[in-house]
């Protein structure tokens, strides 16, 4: 499993999603009342419950296709999904981004969709070239059985 290329790929994009658990979306200063000082006030993607879900489904969908490492046309369909739902998610996070400009800071993390999306692309044509090789492996060796088994007939 961890001798693939794919496998440590798809682990990282695992790791930007889970952090994304745990970190703001954005953030802004206003001054507190009392001391008058300012202070930060963030967004986390937790607090909203449209980015909850995107996080949780994305988040488990590159935990399933760890997974499937076995059945690459699985592995490969269950990635090609997460990045679907990621584009839907930093769409939905350029949407509020432009109602909130004014007022909230973005953070990097407001991007890590669209860096998830390339990484798991990249995991998918690794995917694609195991897949492409396992298949060429496969027919060689039923194409030596078969030369085996007309040399046998011959005799």
């Amino acid at each position: 499993m961890f001798k693939r290329a794919q496998t440590w790929i798809i682990i990282l994009a695992t790791l930007l999603t889970g952090t994304l658990l745990f970190t703001d979306l954005c953030y802004t200063m206003v001054p507190n009342e009392i001391t008058g000082k300012m202070e930060r006030e963030s967004i986390s993607f937790l607090e909203n419950q449209q980015y909850l879900v995107f996080t949780i489904v994305t988040f488990a969908l590159t935990i399933i296709a760890q997974f499937y490492h076995k059945y690459f046309h699985l592995q490969r369909r269950v990635c090609t999904i997460c990045m679907l739902i990621l584009f839907a998610f930093q769409a939905f996070i350029v949407y509020h981004f432009f109602m909130l400009k004014d007022v909230y800071s973005f953070t990097i993390f407001s991007l890590f969709p669209t860096i998830t999306i390339i990484v798991l692309f990249i995991a998918t044509r690794y995917i694609q070239r195991d897949e492409t090789v396992d298949y060429l492996n496969y027919l060689i060796a039923n194409n030596k059985v078969k030369r085996k088994a007309k040399k046998v007939k011959k005799r």
